[in-house]
């Protein structure tokens, strides 16, 4: 009975310390992994298939078992891009975008600003039809 005592309480610290070391290796996991799918979601949100979706306010979607929630806010009115970036041909706007990045019991959420910018036109093309 008293080696029974003994070896539980040799055994006790052993746990503690494989516990935090668990503990340790998902929190690392997650800060590996956050950048990566934070910028996988801005990418998604501003992709060249983007133009084509409504310009939806807020969303969520699913990257690698990540939930990820956003909302976007125009910062400014949509503006012609002026001068030699396409006056006739892109509108720009300033615009946040909030991610709140979502993996089982942790939550973590970021701001970015950025410049979104929309063509006007299909293509090259369709563009040049309307200088004639």
């Amino acid at each position: 009975m008293a080696a029974t005592a003994l070896l539980a309480l040799a055994l006790i610290p052993i746990y503690d310390m494989l516990s935090t070391l668990h503990d340790a290796s998902e929190r690392l996991e997650r800060a590996t992994q956050t950048p990566f799918v934070e910028a996988t979601a801005l990418t998604l949100l501003a992709g060249p298939d983007a133009r084509d979706a409504p310009r939806e306010e807020r969303g969520e979607f699913s990257i690698n078992g990540w939930r990820v929630e956003w909302e976007r806010r125009a910062l400014s009115s949509v503006q012609p891009a002026g001068g030699d970036y396409g006056n006739d041909m892109i509108d720009i706007q300033l615009e946040e975008v909030e991610l709140t990045l979502i993996l089982d019991d942790y939550r973590r959420t970021s701001r970015h600003r950025r410049i979104a910018w929309t063509p006007r036109y299909d293509d090259l093309d369709a563009f040049l039809e309307t200088l004639q």
